[in-house]
């Protein structure tokens, strides 16, 4: 039974689609945000950070978030989210990331919506705090 051409044409379009949206998702949504401002403080490419956050990195709430991310990239391990929560333009991401010996830091970012672009709300964020589990 030979296959037709306009049911593989069809396939090939779903599945392209499919990979399309979700790669949409991997890198445009508050999870990416998130993840990727990790990553640039990382690298330590200001550039890459400053994309990712609403306020100037150099003002106090800028520089608080610079530091939660450096102790959260610190410990070898990666953030974890454990929660989302949307609330009308903001969105929480909670992250957890565990630490060598045991425990883990819990920290909560703020990430504001405004039009199409999502970022990291830092004067929101440096009001949430971090906990840190024994």
């Amino acid at each position: 039974m030979a296959l037709k051409p306009a049911s593989v044409l069809a396939s090939l379009t779903i599945s392209g689609l499919t990979l399309g949206v979700f790669s949409a998702a991997l890198t445009a949504g508050p999870d990416s945000v998130v993840r990727r401002f990790l990553e640039g403080v990382h690298r330590q490419d200001a550039s890459s950070v400053q994309r990712f956050v609403w306020q100037p990195i150099q003002s106090p709430s800028g520089s608080y978030i610079l530091a939660l991310a450096q102790r959260v990239n610190s410990t070898g391990h990666r953030a974890q989210i454990t929660r989302r929560e949307s609330r009308g333009p903001y969105i929480l991401i909670v992250t957890r990331t565990e630490r060598e010996g045991g425990g883990a830091f819990i920290d909560q970012w703020v990430l504001e919506r405004r039009n199409a672009t999502i970022k990291i709300n830092a004067d929101l964020t440096a009001t949430q705090g971090s906990i840190y589990t024994p």
